[in-house]
């Protein structure tokens, strides 16, 4: 037994080695063809034909702008006004992320503030979207620190009007 030990560990490389080979050879072969056949888009009718043109519906886009100009919050929101609802979308990227931030909404024409949601923690931000009616357009879209209706304006982070100049079909 002591004349053969000084083979078995290059043996057992030797065994590794054919073996790692032998998944190469097979593996860098396809394995199966692309038919290109599988790749096309067939009986369309006409209508979805210019629907896949059209691509999706178009959002105005608003920048929210800081309060403060020492402020380094940026953000926008995002929406669609149709069928007499104002549908929105508001990113943003505030300076504190441990702190809790509320969205507001403050009719033009009136003197009321009405609390919007508040804005969680997501990929791409802090996100909050809903929808309204749009009715209360014009109004001021305004992100605070602050809960109390009453204390809003003088904790404004960020704020942008949104008038309804633009309805949808």
């Amino acid at each position: 037994m002591k004349k053969y030990t000084p083979y078995i560990l290059p043996l057992i490389v030797v065994f590794i080695i054919g073996f790692l080979g032998y998944r190469w050879y097979i593996n860098r072969r396809p394995t199966a063809e692309i038919s290109h056949q599988a790749l096309s888009i067939k009986n369309l009718t006409n209508k979805e034909k210019s629907d896949l043109l059209k691509g999706v519906k178009d959002y105005q886009q608003t920048q929210l702008r800081p309060e403060n100009k020492r402020n380094n919050a940026i953000g926008d929101v995002r929406y669609l006004i149709e069928q007499g609802r104002f549908k929105f979308s508001l990113t943003a990227n505030l300076p504190e992320t441990g702190k809790t931030y509320f969205v507001w909404l403050h009719p033009l024409n009136t003197d009321k503030i009405e609390k919007v949601g508040q804005l969680t923690a997501h990929k791409g931000g802090l996100l909050e979207s809903g929808s309204i009616s749009a009715d209360v357009l014009p109004a001021e879209m305004i992100i605070s620190t602050e809960q109390n209706p009453t204390k809003v304006m003088h904790s404004i982070i960020l704020r942008a009007v949104i008038d309804n100049t633009s309805r949808g079909k």
